[in-house]
């Protein structure tokens, strides 16, 4: 699991300890997505709740694309939650991009295949609504 926060690892961490969940093979890991060295054609599935609506430059967006596609074994899963295109515009006062189908299978390129999709309206600890487009791709293994 890779946070930039230590503080949300630690809390996933104390989480699984009191409902009594084996951890043991989960990686902990802090740090940027876009810049951390991951192993080759490691993970079966990539899993994101969240992250890559913050990615807003191209740049950014590319550089995390690249890590997923050296990282995720061929065949592998990427679960892949973003801001629906009629979601919040900031999150945490920070922009975000927002997501239809179609704008996803034009950025991940042809070298993922969507196999699931479903619009979710997410209630925040505060109460308000937030849309989010989740989505489940197959890497076809195309580095």
């Amino acid at each position: 699991m890779l946070d930039l926060s230590e503080t949300v690892l630690k809390t996933t961490q104390t989480r699984l300890i009191e409902k009594n969940l084996d951890s043991s093979q989960i990686h902990w890991l802090v740090a940027d997505v876009c810049t951390v060295g991951l192993a080759a054609q490691f993970f079966d599935v990539w899993h994101d709740r969240a992250v890559f609506h913050f990615m807003v430059t191209e740049e950014q967006q590319a550089q995390y694309l690249k890590n997923v596609r050296h990282a995720l074994k061929p065949s592998g899963l990427m679960i892949l939650s973003t801001f629906a295109e009629d979601g919040p515009t900031q999150c945490s006062g920070l922009a975000v991009e927002r997501y239809n189908v179609e704008k996803l299978v034009q950025r991940l390129g042809s070298d993922f295949s969507l196999l699931h999709q479903v619009l979710e309206t997410h209630i925040t600890p505060w109460g308000a609504e937030q849309k989010f487009l989740n989505t489940m791709w197959q890497f076809k293994g195309q580095n």
